[in-house]
């Protein structure tokens, strides 16, 4: 579609017998030879003019600059960046490749790359180069600002470098609202509601790199997709630079739309790496740490943390031990509740505080063993997702020798995950051995 200011060359062009040109111009723009539209959108295979919700549109899309060639030293520099974690950078292709055939299509994560820092960049580099000009690099300028229509023509967006994109805390929000919705429209702030258009709307699929040991950014792994880079030799990398200094990430484009994901199927959050799980355990606060284990545990360990928690405390009340006065009455308690205690699938969070004496060495918050606070323990079993055992009556607990108490379910979850009565809880309460007897059956 010709442009008013071409109008009078186009008249030229395909009239040449036109007399008057300026004329004929005025009566183009004046008849009905021309569409007029409200706003202009990005619409990869679609029609050049459509409407939407009663509004005319000029699609800007003209295709992928793509043509088959050779792609050598993109895939020689994912092999060596990527060596420790190879299915999951497949896993990684596999989404680009998806979403650049399907680009109208939100993806609701991001792709993280962390670890070293040059091979990282140059490989999302290469992403960028490949789509565009349907990519966009961005960061946290751009996410700050109230101007949010770099991001309408884009299906690759990259954020080079992000650890303080993820610090700052107005770009952090707009980045992950960006990533979860396709209809970003309002961030609210504490100064004011920052609202976008209704074309300032995000279907690209980010791809992020982060300085080594900023991991740590990645809270929420249902957002990020991470996976480390590792150093690449200097031959790879100089290779890959002139090949893309050549112009040939044309044929990655053309790669990415060629690959075959048929049977690929976009999660609605990122799967879990190794690097995230890693990660995830890391970030995990001790008794949060413990509740995740507890639930992935096939196996019923209870008598042997019980046995544990019995051997810490003898050692801690020998004569020999220099272990503080307040330490040594934490074991005395130990020693005189435990072996009478039953061997169940649940317990309070005062019996776990005994149960796991080393884990408070962990916390450098607590100086001492009597500084310890079963509600702590109580707020990271929770954090980490330990189920409690559910009364049936809508009470805050169950009653057992004359209190009211929660309990955690630490071994056998789904068995215990319908709420029980207290007359239930009562009877199973007396059917299970203490730990004493539990012994004495072994023997």
């Amino acid at each position: 579609m010709p442009s008013f200011k071409d109008v009078v060359p186009y008249v030229r062009e395909n009239f040449p017998d036109c007399e008057d040109p300026e004329g004929a111009t005025g009566e183009f723009i004046e008849g009905t030879h021309y569409e007029s539209c409200d706003d202009f959108r990005f619409f990869p295979g679609g029609p050049r003019l459509f409407s939407e919700n009663g509004t005319d549109y000029i699609n800007l899309w003209t295709g992928w600059n793509a043509e088959p060639g050779d792609i050598t030293p993109f895939l020689e520099l994912t092999q060596h960046t990527f060596a420790s974690s190879p299915k999951d950078i497949e896993w990684l292709l596999d989404l680009i490749a998806w979403h650049v055939q399907n680009p109208m299509v939100h993806i609701p994560f991001a792709g993280a790359i962390t670890g070293e820092r040059l091979p990282a960049d140059l490989w999302v580099s290469a992403i960028y180069e490949a789509f565009a000009p349907w990519s966009i690099k961005f960061g946290i300028i751009h996410l700050r600002s109230t101007n949010k229509a770099w991001m309408r023509n884009a299906v690759i967006g990259v954020l080079n470098g992000t650890g303080n994109g993820l610090e700052d805390r107005i770009g952090g929000q707009v980045l992950c609202q960006m990533i979860l919705s396709p209809d970003a429209r309002v961030i609210h702030d504490a100064q004011r509601q920052r609202s976008f258009s209704r074309n300032e709307v995000s279907r690209m699929l980010v791809l992020l790199t982060l300085p080594k040991g900023q991991d740590r950014l990645l809270q929420n792994d249902d957002l990020f997709y991470s996976i480390p880079a590792r150093k690449c030799p200097p031959e790879v990398i100089s290779r890959f630079h002139e090949w893309v200094n050549d112009g040939n990430a044309r044929f990655l484009a053309d790669w990415f739309l060629k690959r075959d994901v048929s049977q690929f199927v976009v999660p609605a959050a990122a799967p879990l790496t190794q690097a995230s799980r890693v990660a995830s355990r890391e970030r995990m606060k001790p008794f949060a740490r413990l509740a995740h284990e507890m639930q992935e545990s096939k196996e019923n360990y209870i008598a042997h943390w019980i046995s544990d928690a019995l051997t810490w405390a003898s050692e801690m009340t020998m004569p020999t031990s220099s272990a503080s006065k307040a330490t040594q009455e934490y074991a005395k308690t130990i020693l005189r509740t435990f072996p009478d205690v039953t061997v169940r699938p649940w317990y309070t969070s005062d019996e776990i505080t005994l149960m796991f004496p080393d884990l408070f060495s962990q916390y450098p918050e607590i100086k001492r063993w009597n500084g310890v606070s079963p509600s702590l323990v109580s707020n990271d079993l929770r954090a980490g997702g330990l189920p409690m055992l559910a009364p049936d009556n809508g009470s805050a607990g169950f009653l057992h020798n004359g209190r009211l108490n929660n309990y955690f379910v630490v071994f056998d979850q789904e068995k215990w995950l319908k709420p029980i009565s207290q007359e239930e809880f009562e009877k199973q309460m007396k059917a299970w051995p203490t730990y004493r007897k539990y012994v004495e059956g072994k023997k």
